[in-house]
Order: C-alpha cells, then structure tokens, then sequence
C-alpha cells in the first residue's frame, strides 16, 4: 500500500510519527475497552445498547479503525463501570 501523504486543515503534511501515536492511542483504547468489556461477561451488542451505540462501531473502535469523541468515550467507560482515564492506560507487559 503506497505511504497516504496527509494534510491537517492549514494545508500542512501530517508527519509519520505523529500519525503512528494516533494509532497506538485508537489500538490501546481498543484493547482497553475490549478487556473492560470482556471482563464484564458483555457481548459488543450488550455493550453498544448500555452506552447508546451501534455494535459495529463498537467492533471498529476495538480493532482501532475510527477516531471516537471524547464523548463517546465517556460513554463506553460508563458502561463499562470504569473511569475514564482507565480507557487510555497502557496494559501492563
């Protein structure tokens, strides 16, 4: 897959590095909200209706696909019983 040259809104490239922390951040949220979600016995079904979502961006924004609000991440963690800020911690290794 050829390198997607970005631009933010100025006109400016995005730089790789900067890109690559996006992902990370979508791939531990995901991760997160999944071992929440798992821990809780919740199907993405389950988990989407308690947080007023629909399943398949549940299923996106765990395999890191889409760029959720903040409000919407304040969303899942309510559901999910949890603070926020457990959403965007680093598992531990």
């Amino acid at each position: 897959m050829p390198d997607m040259n970005l631009i933010n809104l100025s006109g400016e490239p995005i730089s790789a590095a900067r890109k690559s922390v996006g992902t990370e951040l979508r791939r531990t949220l995901g991760d997160n909200v999944r071992k929440f979600r798992n821990g809780r016995n919740l199907s993405q079904e389950a988990l989407a209706f308690e947080a007023g979502l629909d399943q398949a961006y549940v299923s996106r924004m765990e395999r890191g696909a889409c760029n959720p609000t903040i409000l919407i991440v304040e969303r899942l963690a309510k559901a999910l019983g949890v603070p926020l800020d457990h959403l965007f911690s680093n598992p531990r290794k």
